[in-house]
């Protein structure tokens, strides 16, 4: 019994280490904040549609970045240790009179809806400031959520060449501003002795 337990040890233990890192939940999609707002923006601007109905959920993402089978089992990002998910994103509309948040509850979803179908609200205090961040020139801001182990990230969407044409602004302007919620998720990780 005990060379097949060894044998059976050793088994796991080769697997650990010559598994991907991806498997042992030890690397994550992005590398920061800006890594995950940029690969956003991307999908966001190559997508069809007109404001929130270009979102593109978490898993939609995976698919189109080609990756999925990298993207199983691994966290969006780490922060001082801790795995991240993104549980929710919505957009701030900032190409009207008035700033306006289009709330989503399924990125996948929003995007068969109808923009006149969307839950609007005005946006918060903390979301009020991440717009003056972004307006003074700031790509990415966040805020950390102790309470509930997470993030609420901010990430500036400007008009890019094509965007500057049909919104008819300056490229550069400041049209808008993703909200992605954050949150800490707990892992499973095996550790070899």
């Amino acid at each position: 019994m005990k060379p097949r337990k060894f044998a059976l040890y050793g088994l796991i233990t080769l697997i650990l280490v010559s598994a991907p890192s991806s498997l042992i939940a030890q690397e994550a999609r992005w590398g920061s904040f800006s890594d995950m707002h940029d690969f956003y923006t991307d999908m966001f601007v190559s997508s069809a549609g007109f404001g929130p109905t270009r979102l593109v959920s978490p898993q939609e993402a995976s698919i189109r970045r080609e990756e999925l089978h990298r993207d199983i089992g691994t966290p969006a990002l780490r922060v001082a240790g801790n795995a991240l998910e993104i549980t929710n994103q919505s957009l701030i509309g900032l190409d009207r009179e008035s700033p306006i948040v289009f709330q989503t509850t399924n990125a996948g979803m929003m995007r068969r809806m109808r923009i006149e179908s969307y839950q609007t609200r005005e946006p918060n205090e903390f979301e009020q400031q991440a717009i003056q961040k972004m307006k003074n020139g700031q790509t990415v801001t966040y805020r950390v959520h102790e309470d509930r182990l997470g993030y609420t990230v901010y990430g500036a969407l400007r008009a890019m060449q094509t965007c500057a044409k049909c919104h008819d602004v300056p490229q550069g302007t400041l049209l808008g501003a993703f909200i992605f919620e954050l949150k800490q998720i707990n892992e499973k990780v095996a550790k070899a002795d």
